[in-house]
């Protein structure tokens, strides 16, 4: 059943991540990295119905994280990337590139190889000390903090590849703390939930992800940010499933020499979709909605 919730859940998800970037990528350009660029959005119906259908996306995979452990769920929900690159070129009426579908596969399968290979034992989010969900987390933000202030001053392409990379850092945290969130509802009810911190850290983790995610959408079509999210949002829920709720991995020699394959296939695929005539802006990006619907 796992399976099946969170391949709904990517569907999902890949539509409405779809439809905010084609509505981002008409915010003005300064509101980029700024409240007021969500502030914007907020008054364009149709990116609404976008984040709702993300929502809808979210509240399946937080069913799944319910009957599944956060790195199987992430390592499924990858699929998205497939079905984000699918849905864009529908979209935008035009075929699905080769370049990209390669890329697409070649990330999917480097991830699905380092998962096999490092098989990660199964963590729980539970009773894990306030203080070690607080160095994790504040790590985690902080490294989204840093690309953040990198992409600023970098152009394009790079910048929506960097603020990928931090949004999908930042939801890899999200998973974990979602994880926890629906641990504590599921065995001590919505009252508990509401006066612990859990659930606040998963809405303020949200929110600066999206922030980071929709400035990545505005600065560049989707297939230029959208692998850096898949990619750092697995990793990053990796690194926390082991270091903040205990898990553990393979790293004897066979399995990281498949490791390493599996980071240099991952890179390829990466450098695959960035080098898109998509992503460098040698094709037709998309076309713009109709002044009047803005």
């Amino acid at each position: 059943m796992v399976y099946v919730l969170t391949l709904v859940a990517a569907l999902i998800v890949a539509v409405g991540e779809v439809i905010q970037q084609r509505w981002a990528a008409q915010a003005p350009p300064e509101y980029n990295l700024s409240p007021k660029l969500l502030l914007w959005l907020v008054r364009r119906p149709r990116w609404l119905g976008g984040v709702g259908c993300s929502f809808g996306g979210n509240v399946v995979f937080a069913a799944a994280l319910s009957t599944g452990s956060v790195i199987l769920v992430e390592a499924v929900f990858v699929v998205r990337l497939i079905f984000v690159l699918i849905i864009a070129a529908v979209w935008n009426r035009h075929p699905v590139p080769l370049r990209e579908m390669l890329g697409g596969l070649a990330i999917t399968g480097g991830l699905v190889a380092f998962l096999l290979a490092a098989q990660p034992s199964e963590s729980a989010a539970q009773n894990v000390p306030a203080l070690r969900w607080a160095v994790g987390g504040g790590a985690a933000v902080a490294i989204a903090a840093v690309l953040a202030v990198v992409a600023a001053r970098s152009g394009p392409n790079r910048k929506a590849t960097l603020l990928g990379t931090g949004a999908g850092t930042l939801y890899g945290l999200q998973a974990s703390l979602t994880q926890s969130a629906v641990l504590i509802l599921s065995g001590a009810g919505a009252l508990a939930l509401l006066t612990t911190w859990n659930g606040y850290a998963v809405a303020t983790v949200a929110l600066l992800g999206m922030l980071l995610i929709q400035s990545a959408f505005e600065a560049a079509p989707i297939e230029a940010s959208y692998p850096a999210v898949v990619t750092a949002q697995l990793v990053g829920a990796i690194v926390i499933g082991v270091t903040v709720l205990g898990g553990e991995v393979r790293l004897d020699p066979a399995s990281l020499a498949v490791l390493l394959a599996a980071l240099l296939l991952m890179i390829l695929g990466v450098f695959l979709v960035a080098r898109s005539p998509l992503v460098t802006g040698q094709a037709t990006r998309y076309q713009k909605p109709e002044e009047s619907t803005r």
